[in-house]
């Protein structure tokens, strides 16, 4: 039943929610990183110990994947029901175990995407450092952008027949 208007409401409220997250987590990384002058964006091993770029982002979207798409399914599903976007039936999916199957795919494409462009970045540009404020900026963006691909998702396949 996803129509024009079902799919404006799914991206405005998206949009709106990752602007939310990103300025939230932008101002969260700026306070946890303000003491350090320069902050690689990735490093030339696997394990460390340091502070990266790439390694501030990662934990971010993992956790706002998985809470941000359990949160948005059932808000989601409440204004489904209240402006009448679906049927019943579709808009009375379980939970358990589809959606929460949905949320950990697109978790895992998030970061699996994410660690391309980590291994990409080190490969071909090496290890470049930034100051706090584009470290920050970047988490922000980064937790933005999980945001609405999360939200876009849940929301899509809620009102999405079976």
């Amino acid at each position: 039943m996803s129509n024009k208007s079902t799919d404006t409401l799914i991206y405005n409220t998206a949009v709106k929610n990752g602007i939310v997250s990103a300025v939230i987590n932008g101002i969260t990384t700026w306070f946890e990183l303000n003491s350090m002058e320069k902050i690689p964006f990735t490093l030339d091993n696997i394990s460390n110990r340091e502070v990266t770029v790439f390694g501030s982002v990662f934990p971010v979207v993992i956790s706002l994947s998985i809470i941000l798409g359990i949160i948005n399914y059932f808000t989601f599903k409440k204004t489904a029901k209240k402006e009448n976007l679906a049927d019943a039936e579709t808009l009375n999916k379980p939970f358990f175990p589809g959606m929460l199957k949905l949320i950990l795919a697109r978790t895992f494409s998030a970061v699996g995407l994410l660690m391309i462009l980590a291994v990409l970045w080190q490969k071909y540009i090496g290890v470049i450092y930034t100051g706090n404020i584009m470290a920050s900026a970047l988490v922000g963006i980064s937790a933005g952008l999980t945001s609405v691909y999360i939200a876009v998702s849940v929301s899509k396949e809620i009102v999405r027949e079976k």
